[in-house]
């Protein structure tokens, strides 16, 4: 007996997902119909019930489209499911050890106000503006792809990467600044931003060139994003990549080629 096909709107229902969201992943190439009905519609079949709870299941532990659309091929493989769930594991294991410091944070600073009958406005808002860069660091370092992320991580320990971060935003917003006061990325404030950024790469990269392409892999995923670094990224990547060009060019500076085709 043939099986039974279900229209856009059945496997979405079955799925709990929009229909919109089943179109987009379709343009993604992560899920193609089955098969047309006579009037071009779109049918699916169990195989892609299935495959759409896992892509959902995926996007939940937190990988990308991108990541999940690497693997989908590979997921009815039991080791290579294992892995992907190992790799989970530790970056859930990282968050709930940042969970657990911005906890204790919580707490002592609740007890000091409980003992002083009074409050240190300046370390509360130390403390929260540690809690923030602590939760902010560890997002970015989830959306990174494996290998940068694995790079990331042992290049700074947990302290050193919350530091990283907030020179990072700091200098995010410098050039929000310089953006805002009209200058030019191939100007003299550009470039010195430009630099800046830089030396912040090559902090990251450690020599280490294959790398570079990895990092472009942020715009993509900070499209959907709603963090305060997703929407300050947003708003000088034009600026900083037209200044990075410039500062290139300028200094003889090589990067792999084919990173830079591919988001020219």
């Amino acid at each position: 007996m043939d099986e039974k096909l279900m229209t856009i709107g059945e496997i979405a229902k079955e799925a709990n997902v929009s229909i919109r969201t089943i179109h987009y992943y379709d343009q993604c190439g992560l899920l193609k119909a089955s098969a047309y009905s006579e009037g071009g519609y779109r049918l699916y079949s169990n195989k892609e019930l299935v495959m759409l709870f896992q892509i959902k299941g995926l996007k939940e532990l937190g990988l990308s489209l991108n990541e999940i659309k690497q693997q989908l091929l590979s997921f009815d493989v039991p080791e290579k499911v294992l892995e992907i769930l190992k790799r989970q594991k530790r970056i859930i294991a990282g968050n709930i050890q940042n969970l657990q410091n911005t906890f204790t944070a919580i707490e002592l600073l609740e007890d000091e106000i409980t003992k002083t009958n009074s409050v240190n406005f300046a370390k509360y808002a130390e403390t929260i503006s540690n809690m923030r860069d602590e939760q902010e660091s560890l997002w970015l370092l989830d959306i990174m792809g494996q290998d940068l992320r694995e790079h990331f991580s042992h290049r700074f320990d947990e302290e050193a990467g919350a530091d990283f971060y907030k020179n990072l935003m700091e200098l995010i917003d410098s050039i929000i600044k310089v953006q805002k006061s009209g200058a030019k990325p191939k100007g003299a404030k550009g470039q010195k931003l430009a630099s800046s950024f830089w030396t912040m790469v090559e902090e990251v990269l450690d020599g280490n060139m294959n790398l570079f392409s990895s990092m472009h892999t942020f715009s993509d995923k900070l499209a959907d994003n709603a963090t305060e670094f997703a929407q300050k990224w947003t708003q000088v990547e034009p600026f900083i990549n037209e200044a990075l060009e410039v500062y290139f060019q300028n200094n003889h500076i090589e990067v792999p080629r084919e990173s830079r085709e591919e988001h020219a």
